[in-house]
């Protein structure tokens, strides 16, 4: 009995160290987007708004048997007869059974097609989704994160992006919100029927967020358009890129907090 009390209270102190690194690292992310974290379901939980929308990214699941837990970035959408369309690696193609109304279709791209399965509710619709440049976003997250699962499931009310396992890791948790948030952007962009997003590309900028070129709070702030970074306009300018190691995004959006339009 001392044995098994003692290892449940080192068992606790534990997961409550690992909880609150956990927690740290998701705050520490959420500074970038003016971002509330909470904990849900005993695991932290960043929220949100994004292009108007509501943007959630938690965690949910356990390892227990053949299942695993997963990551997920979850977008609530203000849409209406929106066709719906999944995306899932081709060795869980057995997910697919039960859904009424699917039919398999091809993204026309030898990666895609060779490591993923796609259906959809409608066949022109998802070939409004299946583009060049969503292709490359999956392309870039197989390589970044090697022998994870990932989804795609989009339906009437919201988006699901998943990745398999819990996301410890500061960096981790950036580079996947990175990736998925591209994917949100591209479907914005790209103007999917049925789709309602905001009709302009912005991001918020906190009062304490500071330049990464020249460390001092943004002048004329713009935000990287991949990892949602701030940046003083004339830095941005100078540097000809995102200034955060390992971004090298071009692009910029417009910040909130000035009037100015983004180049």
């Amino acid at each position: 009995l001392p044995v098994l009390i003692f290892s449940a209270i080192v068992g606790f102190l534990a997961w409550n160290y690992r909880r609150d690194r956990w927690l740290r690292c998701y705050r520490m992310v959420a500074s970038k987007y003016s971002a509330f974290v909470d904990v849900y379901g005993f695991r932290p939980r960043m929220r949100f708004n994004y292009s108007d929308s509501p943007v959630s990214l938690f965690s949910h699941g356990v390892y227990f048997g053949n299942r695993q837990p997963c990551t997920v970035l979850q977008v609530e959408l203000n849409s209406s007869g929106l066709a719906e369309f999944q995306a899932l690696p081709r060795f869980m193609e057995s997910y697919f059974k039960g859904k009424r109304g699917y039919e398999t279709v091809l993204a026309h791209d030898a990666f895609l097609d060779e490591n993923f399965s796609f259906r959809s509710t409608d066949k022109e619709f998802s070939a409004s989704i299946l583009s060049e440049q969503l292709s490359s976003i999956i392309r870039e997250m197989y390589v970044r994160f090697p022998g994870e699962l990932l989804t795609i499931d989009l339906t009437t009310k919201r988006l699901r992006i998943s990745r398999s396992g819990y996301v410890f890791d500061e960096m981790g948790i950036a580079d996947f919100l990175r990736f998925t948030l591209k994917i949100v952007d591209l479907l914005q962009l790209s103007k999917v029927e049925g789709i309602q997003f905001s009709s302009e590309v912005e991001s918020a900028v906190k009062p304490d967020a500071h330049c990464p070129i020249c460390s001092e709070r943004p002048n004329r702030a713009v935000v990287c358009y991949s990892c949602k970074t701030p940046h003083c306009r004339e830095c941005w300018e100078y540097n000809g890129k995102c200034g955060m190691f390992a971004c090298g995004e071009t692009r910029y959006v417009k910040s909130t907090t000035n009037d100015e339009s983004n180049a």
